[in-house]
């Protein structure tokens, strides 16, 4: 009886989860953001030594995992390093070398029975992790160590891309999503062939090990990035390029005589930016509208959103910290009625500075960046000041050329959505009255950073992952059609960050799919275009790296 205890004891021993005596120094990656959703799972995890970053500065949290990666993270999780250690000169594959960092991780996995390889009895240390790999070997992990006993927390619901799952992967998927150790998108899918990034598996490896993330007053606040500007002339591909490196700068943007649909010459908008670095921006019109393809907000404020037409992009994005990424986000702005200090009504989903039609019935906030006046008619606006306080209203009866404040905006709508029907937006007018205060306020859906400071869309993307990215099919979907925008052998500017958020700006003359192998060459994660030809320019301390040839509608700055 007495060797029988034993056994069990040594057993419990052997497959409780490891807690380190002494928790790691809690030190802030720089790419990882506090507001996101996933910061403190992935500290958690960093104090109990169960994962680590890419580098002492960062993390990468957008990174595909690889199966190395999350070998590491189960090992880890259950194991000490002196246990680990024994396993380190065991050969297990022929692709993981005794002298690699993952081989004690990889060999322990396989020594117990988690990982048995590929059919040609290789490992592939490197390859990414699906996310149907990865509940597959946390069930096998779970059943292997007892760490777990992934018992159903949570109803079974079948995932809307149910019939694309893998046979092989099925039932483990499910377990999982019962379990609550893993879930699917927003739109019901799961998703099982794509690759699980190392944001997600620190959330998964919490929830199934039962580990609370850390409150945000516990996280530690990312330091902000030293300021580093260099400009560069390389072969990069098979191309020439030049290009800029940036760290820790301010993002902005400057329009044309400060107005949207104007045009005015580089030299002059870079003279009066006065910033260190200046580029040209995103694709404009040049057929007499100039209607400019930018959405953005800076310091902010909303300066233009679009979300009618393009609803998620890419944007370069900098946060309260001053730290860069590349998100692929919707900008949501909501109009809030303030009467005596509470809100009394509020609409989402309106755009600002965006020409529309007599016939559109969207909600529109103008300021004077579009003009002095609204073109056409309104039928409902509201006029305020530089502080959101109501100074007139228009509803019901329409009005033609509602004039826009200097220093405030207009708040307005063309026509009621269903003429002779209350609708909840038609209300939002009907109670406002002057004096009221009407308060904007911007969100960023799909975001993994929500404390953000400036956002810049351009488009569209060519490198995801930090591989080449797109094809005709993209390029039409992010709003690029033209044929000879993309296919063409032209100068183009490229704008992407790397994964410790350097911004890099690159100019070449190459076809967009040529432009994804230089952006990717330069070691951006994520890259998009911004536009070319004669527009490509790239202005620096006032002195010209490369000049625009014709007039622009708009110009993207920089500054520390």
């Amino acid at each position: 009886m007495k060797r029988f205890l034993t056994m069990i004891l040594a057993a419990l021993m052997l497959f409780t989860l490891v807690v380190p005596a002494a928790a790691a120094e809690l030190k802030a990656f720089q790419d990882v953001n506090n507001s996101s959703w996933y910061a403190p799972s992935v500290y958690a995890l960093v104090q109990k030594g169960i994962i680590s970053g890419k580098s002492a500065t960062t993390f990468d949290p957008q990174g595909n995992l690889t199966r190395a990666e999350l070998m590491k993270m189960l090992a880890c999780s259950v194991k000490t390093s002196a246990e680990l250690a024994e396993y380190a000169a065991v050969k297990s594959f022929p692709d993981v070398s005794a002298g690699s960092w993952y081989a004690a991780y990889v060999n322990w996995a396989a020594a117990n029975g988690i990982t048995n390889g590929y059919s040609d009895g290789t490992f592939g240390p490197n390859r990414a992790v699906t996310r149907a790999e990865a509940a597959s070997l946390l069930v096998r992990f779970a059943q292997k160590t007892g760490v777990s006993d992934l018992e159903p927390v949570k109803e079974k619901t079948a995932f809307t891309d149910d019939a694309q799952i893998a046979g092989w992967a099925k039932e483990n998927i499910y377990i999982c999503q019962q379990a609550g150790v893993f879930s699917g998108y927003q739109d019901g899918s799961f998703r099982g062939g794509n690759n699980i990034v190392r944001s997600e598996a620190a959330a998964v490896l919490c929830r199934l090990h039962g580990i609370e993330p850390l409150p945000k007053e516990q996280l530690p606040t990312p330091p902000k990035p030293e300021t580093v500007a260099g400009t560069f002339r390389k072969t990069v591909a098979g191309y020439s390029v030049t290009g800029m490196e940036l760290k820790g700068y301010r993002a902005g943007v400057i329009l044309a005589n400060d107005r949207f649909y104007q045009v005015e010459s580089a030299s002059s908008m870079v003279q009066r930016a006065g910033t260190e670095v200046v580029c040209n921006g995103p694709f404009f019109n040049n057929n007499g509208d100039l209607t400019t393809y930018i959405a953005a907000v800076v310091d902010g404020k909303a300066l233009r959103i679009d979300n009618a037409h393009y609803p998620k992009k890419c944007y370069l994005v900098i946060d309260e910290n001053g730290n860069a990424s590349m998100q692929f986000l919707k900008i949501c702005q909501t109009a809030k009625l303030v009467q005596d200090g509470s809100v009394v009504s509020q609409y989402e989903e309106v755009g600002c500075n965006f020409a529309f039609g007599d016939a559109d019935g969207s909600r529109m906030v103008f300021t004077s960046l579009f003009g002095d006046k609204i073109p056409g008619t309104v039928k409902c606006a509201a006029v305020c000041d530089k502080n959101g306080v109501v100074t007139s209203v228009f509803d019901s009866d329409t009005a033609k050329s509602v004039s826009i404040p200097r220093d405030g905006f207009v708040l307005c709508q063309r026509h009621r959505r269903d003429e002779g029907q209350e609708y909840k937006w038609d209300k939002f007018f009907s109670d406002c009255r002057v004096g009221d205060t009407i308060e904007l306020e911007v969100s960023y859906e799909g975001s993994t950073v929500q404390n953000i400071r400036t956002a810049i869309s351009g488009g569209p993307t060519v490198v995801k992952n930090g591989q080449p990215y797109g094809d005709v099919s993209t390029y039409n979907e992010e709003g690029v059609t033209e044929v000879a925008l993309y296919s063409s052998n032209a100068p183009r500017t490229g704008i992407g960050v790397k994964a410790d958020g350097t911004i890099v700006i690159a100019i070449a003359t190459c076809t967009f799919q040529e432009l994804s192998q230089v952006m990717a060459g330069l070691g951006c994660r994520t890259a998009m275009v911004l536009d070319g030809g004669a527009s490509t320019a790239l202005y620096v301390n006032g002195a010209t790296v490369y000049g625009a040839g014709r007039l622009l509608s708009h110009m993207l700055t920089f500054s520390k």
